[in-house]
């Protein structure tokens, strides 16, 4: 009989990300785009919920407790975030969007 899998990652996101989620989520409507960003959303989450190490690019660790810390880009976004294996736990340090994104703001580009 199989090894049961693991459970997945709980994914750990602070207010400031998310309203910066929300407001980029409020922009796809009024650009065409939100079925694509909510698309993108969920790639996200499968990979960070699943195997968060081998999606993601290792860029250092953390102070303090040493975790790993991991960038990846899907879709319109990308994303950096530590990952704590022990406690099955990700966490995300924040989003960017992709150059050219068709999101950004006139200003930005």
């Amino acid at each position: 009989m199989p090894a049961d899998p693991s459970p997945p990652y709980r994914i750990s996101c602070p207010g400031p990300v998310l309203d910066q989620v929300r407001a980029w989520v409020d922009r796809t409507v009024a650009r065409g785009l939100r079925s694509f960003f909510l698309d993108t959303l969920r790639g996200i989450t499968e990979r960070l919920s699943n195997d968060p190490l081998a999606w993601g690019e290792q860029q250092y660790h953390t102070s303090g407790h040493g975790l790993p810390v991991c960038s990846a880009a899907y879709g319109l976004l990308h994303v950096t975030f530590a990952v704590d294996v022990g406690n099955r736990v990700v966490f995300i340090m924040g989003f960017d969007l992709m150059p050219n994104s068709p999101l950004q703001d006139s200003s930005q580009m």
